[in-house]
């Protein structure tokens, strides 16, 4: 009777886990709608509308492009295609899942690998990241399935070598960062794939002949992606080696121990029971032998080095180590088995399983409001303004059909424009007269921390080439106080027709404007001299903006910032 029973409680975790795993990836459809849109992922969709425009300058980490053109077909903003290639993301989450469960019963039963797959799905990172429209999306089950097949220590495991090198080279197609999951790879491949097979294999031939495989296949995999890609590429901003170097540079070696100690701190006050699981698996797995099962949990080793160790990445790192909670869940239930506490260490199994669900639940009433909407109205409003795509500034990429102007803002792209110390304002305004800047961050936003990092040069165009629109959008152009007496002088950033604005009629070179007027500026022209057109009145503001700029919406705009937290 106690056997039946517990074959029962086993029976009932496996279908809850599995019913569970299913409701949460169904409820990531709504938050698709809801969660804010990080500045990755409209920096993400630009390469895409790049290589439609034809000005992709990407080889390395660009031939993702090729699988997303579809997106600018679409008669949408960029916030409907995002929320478009996220749910484009919905099928490979699904597939991770899968492959998790497939890899975690290398070395757990059934029940733990579906308990180990609810751990991943319930996580924060997950649940916020899942579906982000990244390259970690994508980079997900291509991990998950190259493990599988590394694990694989089958004498007629030599197909799955191949197929593992076609996974390899796929990954660093599409992100470098896929090479920090290397040493994870070799790991599993040598002590499950090898090692289980010690006398076999003393000298390691073996492992170094299946190791040669998959570096072969993923060698020629690249090669010929790359190859393919490059004749949709004009001009390449930067060689694959120039690439390697400055990410082993900015992004491993000159960082601190930790580099992102706050979010793993967060993650784990978010998820403390996956963690502890995870801790106790990987004690597991080494007492009890399962170093492939263990090797996996060394995917978790980019958070003491890994610049970027952003909680969007734990999604490609948390999924192989979750594999060490299954074997946590097997030898819980066998070790009070064993004690003849059948009954208590199933508690223990469904406490465990109760703490993820209320943790789960939680992120999700956390997540169910709308992050988006200041995100849509600046957009519409960028649209309104500007319906045919104008080169513009902006942090990253936000109206990914536009053509940017400047580079990718980021924390590490303006740490490497400080090293460079030259100037990237005066070159834009002569080359590529952007009408448009976007102050979607603080790096373009006077006062602002980040902002005060950029030249003194840089900061004095951006303050005085462009005018306050509606709220983050700014307009090319100038702003100035005429006085009653005497005249000024005014300077256009570019060469092109812009609108006035004044509170009263103005004399501009000696001719009378009013508001709605125009005026051409050539670059050759002198200074613009402006007076007022009627001595003795008080003083009076004036604007030039860029012509081709249309009206402003009606509506107030956000006052929130536009990107939250991650």
């Amino acid at each position: 009777m106690t056997r039946y029973t517990i074959a029962n409680h086993e029976r009932l975790l496996k279908i809850v886990c599995g019913f569970s795993v299913i409701a949460i990836l169904i409820a990531k459809i709504p938050l698709t709608w809801r969660i804010n849109i990080n500045w990755d992922e409209f920096y993400f969709l630009s390469h895409v509308h790049s290589l439609a425009r034809g000005d992709l300058d990407l080889l390395m980490q660009g031939a993702y492009t090729h699988l997303f053109l579809w997106s600018t077909w679409l008669d949408a903003d960029e916030i409907v295609e995002i929320r478009l290639l996220r749910l484009s993301m919905w099928p490979l989450l699904a597939l991770s899942c899968f492959l998790l469960y497939r890899l975690s019963r290398r070395w757990a039963s059934p029940t733990g690998a579906w308990f180990a797959v609810f751990a991943f799905v319930a996580s924060w990172p997950v649940l916020r990241h899942g579906l982000s429209f990244r390259a970690d999306s994508l980079l997900l089950p291509l991990t998950l399935a190259a493990l599988l097949l590394a694990s694989n220590g089958e004498r007629r495991a030599r197909w799955d070598d191949v197929g593992c090198g076609v996974l390899v080279g796929l990954a660093m197609v599409l992100t470098i960062k896929a090479a920090l999951l290397l040493p994870t790879l070799v790991a599993v491949l040598y002590l499950e794939g090898i090692g289980r097979r010690s006398g076999s294999d003393p000298d390691g031939h073996s492992f170094l002949r299946r190791l040669a495989v998959i570096a072969c296949a993923g060698g020629i995999v690249m090669t010929l992606i790359l190859a393919l890609h490059a004749n949709f590429i004009a001009v390449v901003a930067e060689r694959p080696e120039a690439l390697l170097s400055r990410s082993i540079g900015g992004a491993l070696l000159d960082v601190p121990w930790v580099p992102r100690w706050s979010h793993f701190r967060h993650t784990l006050t978010e998820d403390l029971p996956t963690w502890f699981m995870l801790g106790a698996g990987l004690v597991a797995t080494l007492v009890r032998g399962r170093y492939g099962a263990a090797a996996c949990a060394s995917s978790l080793l980019p958070i003491l080095f890994y610049r970027n160790a952003f909680p969007y990445y734990y999604v490609v790192m948390l999924a192989p180590a979750c594999v060490v909670i299954a074997v946590a869940i097997d030898e819980t239930r066998a070790f009070a088995a064993r004690s003849g506490r059948a009954a208590a260490g199933t508690g223990v199994t469904w406490l465990f399983f109760l703490l993820l669900a209320h943790g789960a639940w939680d992120h999700v009433m956390t997540l169910r409001f709308d992050e988006q909407a200041a995100q849509r109205s600046v957009v519409a409003a960028v649209h309104r303004i500007f319906p045919a795509p104008v080169p513009y500034i902006d942090h990253s990429g936000m109206i990914s059909s536009f053509p940017k102007a400047n580079f990718f803002m980021s924390t590490w792209g303006i740490d490497s424009y400080v090293a460079r110390g030259k100037d990237f304002m005066p070159g834009i305004l002569a080359a590529q007269r952007p009408p448009l800047l976007l102050a979607n961050h603080g790096a373009l936003i006077p006062r602002s921390l980040l902002f005060r990092k950029l030249s003194a040069t840089d900061q004095s165009l951006i303050r005085n080439s462009y005018v306050e629109y509606w709220g983050p959008v700014r307009v090319a152009g100038t702003e100035l106080t005429v006085p009653s007496e005497g005249a000024v002088l005014a300077r256009l950033p570019f060469a092109g027709l812009y609108r006035i604005q004044s509170d009263a009629p103005i004399l501009i070179d000696g001719q009378r404007y009013g508001t709605g007027d125009r005026i051409e500026w050539r670059t050759d022209s002198p200074d613009l001299s402006i007076r007022a057109a009627a001595q003795g009145s008080a003083a009076i503001r004036v604007k030039l903006v860029w012509a081709a700029a249309r009206e402003p919406p009606k509506d107030r705009p956000p006052t929130r910032q536009l990107y939250s937290g991650l």
